[in-house]
Formats: C-alpha cells, sequence, structure tokens
C-alpha cells in the first residue's frame, strides 16, 4: 500500500486540477506555445512521458526504460504567484547488469550505487516550488524549496533518504527566443542510516526558439550534477528537442521528442537518451 500512495496522490492531483486548478474554466495566455514551455509561466499542465536509455557507459549492451509523470500547478499565496512541480518515475525496464563484475573491478560503480539487476517499480518523488517575481531584465525568476521522497519501491531505485535543499530558476524573454537556468541543491535530512546521504547540486539549462504553427526547438531536459562528497560530476549532458503544440478536440498539448548524449563517462552512466512526451495543459 505504501508504494501505490505516490500513484494515488498523483492521480488526485490530476482530478483537481482539472476539475478546479487556476486555468480551468480561464482564457489561455495569447501565446500558449511560448508559455508552456516556460517553467516560470503559470500555465497548468500534466507531463507524461518516456524515457529511453538505449546505452551505458561502462555496461555494454544495458538500457533501461521509464515513464515518468510530472503534474505542472500554479497557485497563488497572499496573491503572489507561484509554480509547482511534481515528478514520479516508474522503471519499467530495468539494464542488465551482467558486466558488474568488470564494472566494479574498474571502479566505474556511481556514488551511493546499488545493483539494479533488471529492477523494475517506483522511483522516489520530486517536489519543488517556486515563488515566481519579475525580473528586471526580459523575464522572471523565481525561487523556493526542493523535496526528494524516498516512494521508491526497491532500494535500487531511489536514494532511501528524505532530501531538502534549495531551488531557484531564472529565464530571459525576447520574442520567441528563451533561454534559462534552474538549480536546485538536494541534501539528507533523515532516512536508512545504511544508505549514503544524498549531497548534490544540480543545474539545468533550458531554452529554445519558436516557429510559426506551434513548432519550436530547444534544449533537451539535460543536467549537470555534481556530488559533494564524492567531489564529482555525476551527470553533464547536452541535447536537443523538437517540439510541438497540438489540440486534442479543444485540449492543447504540448509533444516533444529529446536526443541527449551523456558525457560523464568514468562511471557507469546513461550515455544516449531519447524522451518522448505528451504534456496536456488543462
Amino acid at each position: 500500500m505504501r508504494h501505490s500512495m505516490p500513484w494515488i496522490a498523483t492521480v488526485a492531483i490530476t482530478l483537481l486540477i482539472t476539475i478546479a486548478g487556476p486555468s480551468h474554466g480561464q482564457e489561455k495566455p495569447a501565446n500558449l506555445a511560448s508559455e508552456a514551455r516556460d517553467p516560470t509561466a503559470s500555465v497548468t499542465a500534466f507531463q507524461i512521458r518516456y524515457d529511453l536509455v538505449s546505452s551505458f557507459h561502462n555496461l555494454p549492451d544495458a538500457s533501461q526504460g521509464s515513464i515518468v509523470l510530472q503534474p505542472v500547478i500554479p497557485w497563488k499565496l497572499a496573491g503572489k504567484p507561484h509554480v509547482g512541480r511534481v515528478t514520479l518515475g516508474y522503471t519499467t525496464s530495468g539494464p542488465d547488469w551482467g558486466d558488474l563484475a568488470l564494472a566494479a573491478e574498474a571502479g566505474n560503480l556511481p556514488p551511493n550505487y546499488v545493483p539494479t539487476a533488471d529492477k523494475t517499480g517506483l522511483g522516489d518523488l520530486a517536489l519543488v516550488d517556486f515563488f515566481i517575481f519579475d525580473a528586471p531584465w526580459s523575464g522572471r525568476w523565481g525561487i523556493g524549496p526542493a523535496l526528494i521522497v524516498p516512494t521508491a519501491s526497491d532500494p535500487a531505485l531511489g536514494s532511501e533518504k528524505w532530501s531538502l535543499g534549495p531551488a531557484a530558476v531564472g529565464i530571459y524573454r525576447k520574442g520567441e527566443l528563451q533561454l534559462g537556468l534552474l538549480g536546485q541543491g538536494l541534501f539528507s535530512i533523515a532516512g536508512d542510516s545504511d544508505r549514503d546521504d544524498v549531497n548534490v547540486i544540480s543545474f539545468q539549462p533550458f531554452g529554445g526558439y519558436g516557429f510559426a504553427g506551434g513548432w519550436s526547438v530547444g534544449l533537451s531536459d539535460m543536467k549537470f550534477n555534481y556530488n559533494l562528497d564524492a567531489k564529482q560530476w555525476v551527470a553533464a549532458s547536452l541535447g536537443g528537442r523538437l517540439e510541438k503544440l497540438v489540440q486534442f478536440g479543444k485540449l492543447p498539448a504540448r509533444l516533444f521528442v529529446d536526443v541527449e548524449y551523456q558525457f560523464v563517462d568514468s562511471i557507469v552512466a546513461p550515455e544516449w537518451t531519447y524522451r518522448f512526451s505528451v504534456v496536456p495543459l488543462l
């Protein structure tokens, strides 16, 4: 029952957004395609994404698939705008760690490693909330808390730690051009004492350019993660995105595809990642 709770919570959030969310019954922004790509915009959305890691560094012939759900919920506190985001993943196919002994012997295992060994199931639940401000430049910025809840159904799929830290985001907009950066720090505050603490800072550049007909190109959901305990980068990637705003009846939605390459090759880490996503705008 404990591991079904994140799914129940996600479904409940979706129903709440649909029935009484901030965007329900309100006029959509004039340039919805542009606003929907802006993480500081007050646009209610529900991302449904499939991530495919087609290859791993230091682990030949391994691959992994996962489904990621991400509600984005704008709300107000004392009349001030906030944007909250919840992320929950489910691993549908775990990598085959047949060459694990070779990776261990070569010292290529990542920090806080637990063998996945074809494990499938829920990952940890991630939450972040930004208090949004207009920026002195042409754009917006936000600041708030980030939280990781240890909801993973198997130790291999999560940290088994409660982690908390600050998060910040900023975006520059000029016409159809968007450039921005999202950063956060996550530090363990409780959890399984047998697992290593989470002490990580993360940076996520984002941006893109919109074209006529709802088309846009931009950066993928690439991240740069630095492990403070191991004193090493555990993720550093570069990728691109092709996106289209479409209509399903009266429901607008974003469709996008990411292609991304991971440059950190000193440990077992994803090499090529592909993401396929549909994001209804509610």
